[in-house]
């Protein structure tokens, strides 16, 4: 029985395709998004899911990696872990922002990152001010959005994923060689 695997990898070797979000790819798009916000200077911080979560350890490292290498004039001033709890997310943003309080901006790595500094950016009333790229996407990524508190979101492509993860297996039953591993861009 061919199987495609999509979104999260899983620990089988045994499959037609993994189709995913290129996550690396995305932590650049963010760090590149935030610099052209705050005019490629001054300080940023990062809220980070967990230690351990392949999907968004490899978007703080392309976030990490894409501000040192063409970004000097931004130096990563703080970065916590929200433990993928939205409250505790919260109290990391607000320990970088009472930490650093000329922060031009955070990157939030996950859902639940993204919750949490968008309402540490409201408690402190720096919607607008202190900029913020999220990932992921809810109602109130949504709200948050239109009210000026979330600066942009990186999303995914979930049609796109089942689309691919469906025409990987098409071409497999066809009797063709679908591609091993298939990453896509997240949009912004």
């Amino acid at each position: 029985l061919p199987v495609t695997v999509f979104d999260s990898a899983v620990n089988i070797n045994h499959y037609v395709s993994f189709i995913a979000t290129d996550n690396y790819a995305a932590g650049c798009t963010a760090a590149r998004t935030l610099a052209s916000f705050i005019n490629n200077k001054g300080k940023v911080g990062m809220v980070m899911q967990q230690p351990g979560g392949l999907s968004t350890v490899l978007r703080e490292q392309g976030f990490a990696a894409t501000i040192a290498k063409e970004f000097p004039k931004i130096q990563i001033a703080g970065q916590e872990y929200g433990m993928a709890d939205p409250a505790r997310s919260r109290a990391a943003a607000e320990d970088i922002l009472s930490a650093h309080p000329d922060l031009a901006g955070i990157f939030a790595s996950s859902e639940a990152a993204s919750l949490g500094s968008i309402q540490a950016i409201k408690n402190r009333n720096l919607s607008g001010k202190v900029k913020l790229i999220t990932s992921d996407f809810s109602k109130a990524h949504g709200e948050a959005l239109e009210d000026g508190t979330v600066t942009a979101m990186m999303v995914q492509e979930p049609l796109q994923l089942g689309y691919q993860s469906i025409k990987s297996l098409e071409e497999k039953l066809n009797g063709q060689t679908p591609a091993k591993n298939v990453e896509l861009p997240v949009r912004v």
